[in-house]
């Protein structure tokens, strides 16, 4: 009996929308205070107020602006030195012609493996766009560690396939840990 003594006495009183004023109908799923239909918002966690709304984003994707900084200026020179000693494993896999392909993708992968560990290091293990970014950039700087080294030795840049396919190889490493 005390339940439906409880429904009157709600139903009998007017309870307004904390937004609006207009009756409320409904409630917010976190913090329950009343709303009416026009200021719900539909959210993954069901109907919430627009305070309990505000999504943000989780803590592994807020990296600090200095952290962020420091991953960049540990990452990218770093690929520039991976890229120009990379040149000596490759010109020895080079000269086994059914090797120079697998070989190329797999130091690639394996410069990829070593940027983004230290990415992740450097970066406090965050995670999102912005590493994503600094991961692409690295490989195209390995690229241009082994071209410098090329133009070094041979006095011009020699770019074939197997620097295209380390650059995306690379990158694609980056992209995909730090998603």
């Amino acid at each position: 009996m005390k339940s439906n003594n409880r429904t009157r006495n709600a139903r009998s009183r007017n309870i307004t929308c904390l937004s609006c004023g207009d009756p409320a109908t409904l409630a917010c799923g976190k913090c329950e205070d009343p709303l009416c239909g026009k200021c719900v918002l539909h959210t993954p966690g069901g109907i919430r107020c627009r305070t309990c709304a505000q999504l943000k984003k989780p803590v592994q994707y807020q990296i600090p602006k200095r952290r962020l900084a420091i991953t960049i200026m540990a990452t990218l020179p770093t690929a520039l030195l991976l890229g120009s000693i990379s040149i000596v494993p490759t010109t020895l896999i080079g000269q086994i012609p059914l090797l120079n392909l697998v070989g190329h993708g797999l130091i690639a992968y394996a410069l990829g493996l070593l940027i983004s560990k230290l990415m992740k290091t450097m970066s406090g293990n965050k995670l999102g766009r912005n590493l994503q970014i600094i991961g692409l950039i690295s490989g195209l700087l390995v690229i241009s560690g082994r071209s410098l080294i090329f133009l070094a030795l041979t006095g011009g840049v020699i770019l074939s396939l197997f620097e295209f396919i380390m650059a995306g190889v690379i990158s694609l490493v980056t992209w995909r840990r730090f998603e």
